[in-house]
Formats: structure tokens, sequence, C-alpha cells
């Protein structure tokens, strides 16, 4: 899992140059499906497990479960800068979740409509990272690295 991370970051980065130098309009899922890896924050709380005082055996770092502690945790700061980022994307004539959110929407989705929503999503996506967080049975991933997904 920790292998790539620096190049899947910089895919994922050359996917958001072809969309906009194409002028191409990716679907939400086509843009989260690469905005959870271009937000960068693999290459950096990935490797930053390794330190957290336990050690990952290979089956942990190769896990499922793993991934989707990072997938849902990338997600929420992709949709969080967003929405933070969206007047200076706009202005750079680059897409993000909240502009897509209004483009697909077909001209009927308020700013303030597409915000709601995308906080609605974050809210749904931190929901499903803390149960696995606290998950007491099942989890081949010691606590103290799931608490690093956490916070």
């Amino acid at each position: 899992m920790f292998d790539f991370q620096w190049l899947d970051l910089l895919k994922s980065g050359l996917k958001e140059a072809e969309w906009l130098r194409n002028k191409s309009v990716p679907t939400m899922e086509e843009y989260m499906t690469n905005g959870y890896i271009s937000i960068g924050i693999g290459p950096i709380v990935l490797p930053a497990l390794y330190f957290v005082g336990h050690e990952l055996s290979e089956e942990v770092v190769g896990s499922s479960e793993l991934h989707e502690l990072y997938r849902l945790m990338s997600t929420c700061g992709r949709l969080l800068n967003d929405i933070q980022g969206f007047k200076r994307d706009s202005a750079e004539g680059k897409l993000n979740a909240l502009s897509l959110t209004m483009i697909h929407g077909n001209g009927v989705v308020t700013e303030e409509e597409a915000i709601n929503e995308i906080n609605s999503i974050i809210k749904s996506k931190r929901g499903e990272q803390l149960r696995l967080v606290l998950q007491e049975t099942g989890s081949i991933v010691p606590r103290v690295a799931r608490i690093w997904f956490g916070t």
C-alpha cells in the first residue's frame, strides 16, 4: 500500500491536469476516486504509521481495512479543502467537488445548497470512519493505528 504513494499522487495530479486541459467535466464519482489521492495525504500519513509505536505487519499494511480508513480520511480532507478553495479553484478554471455538485445539478443547485450537500457527505464519511476507528472486534489494524485515522 505504501510503496507507490508518491507515484499515485503524481498520476492523480496528471489526471486533474488532463481534465483541465481538455475542459472535461468528470462525474462526481470519477472526481472523488481521483481526489482522495490528489489531496496528498497518503505520502504523509501512511508512512507515519510506522512511527506510532506499534509494529505493523504486511497483512495490516496491505489490508482493505487500512485502505478504507485512509480513503475515508482523505475523502473528508478533499471535500473540506474543496469547500474552502472553491473561489480560488473557480478563478483558476479548476473543478472541485463543490463546482461539480453545482454543474451536475443542472444549474438549479446553488452554492449554498452544494455546500450543504458536501457537508452531508462529509458527515456520512466521518461516521463511517469513526465506526472503523472505534470498532472493538474484528479489526486487524491495531487500535493505536486506527486512532491515528480518527484525528
